[in-house]
């Protein structure tokens, strides 16, 4: 994998470890699939608000505490639906709302990871 800035370092999983300067983003991890990974490490961990690009189109956006995700992520998908929901110590936990791009809202409950029932599914009223 090629970076456009200094690269820090090659890992045997086909990762580019690059180092470029943005003015929210420490950091650019670039993935040998495609996927782009940016965000702040701090004391050698990720720490802050990361962007997660993926090789399908899906963008995934939220907070990073301690290389685990924590509060609030949302997931856009290259067909325009979007997800959002909390994290809690890296697995999902709460509330998660899907808005499908027919219009249609879904819920679903998680609690450490593990899906709660089913999905609810508010269709639009035209």
């Amino acid at each position: 994998m090629v970076c456009s800035t200094q690269v820090l370092d090659r890992l045997p999983t086909g990762f580019a470890i690059c180092i470029r300067q943005l003015e929210f983003r420490d950091w650019v991890i670039r993935n040998a699939d495609g996927d782009v990974w940016e965000g702040p490490y701090v004391g050698g961990k990720q720490h802050g608000d990361w962007v997660e690009r993926f090789a399908d189109g899906r963008v995934e956006e939220g907070p990073i505490v301690n290389d685990k995700r924590h509060g609030h992520w949302v997931t856009r998908f290259a067909n325009g639906d979007v997800a959002e929901g909390p994290y809690v110590g890296g697995v999902r936990h709460g509330e998660w709302i899907i808005h499908s791009n027919n219009g249609s809202i879904g819920k679903i409950t998680f609690v450490d990871g593990v899906q709660q029932g089913d999905i609810k599914v508010y269709e639009p009223v035209n």
